[in-house]
């Protein structure tokens, strides 16, 4: 997704999009918003959310088991 779908979706407001601040406090408030989601997944790393992004990641305690 690119940062206006992002924001929309988040219900951001980027007032200064395309703009170094403008986007940055965006992208902050997006990943704040996103925490809860995350969490509730298991994902507790950047390492596992990159893996989650890119479809690779298993919840730790599956692989536990494994």
């Amino acid at each position: 997704k690119n940062m206006a779908s992002l924001c929309s979706h988040f219900e951001v407001k980027n007032e200064r999009a395309h703009r170094a601040m403008g986007d940055v406090m965006a992208t902050s408030q997006i990943f704040s918003r996103m925490m809860p989601m995350l969490e509730e997944k298991g994902i507790q790393t950047m390492e596992d959310l990159l893996l989650f992004q890119h479809g690779r990641w298993k919840p730790k305690q599956l692989l536990s088991n494994q």
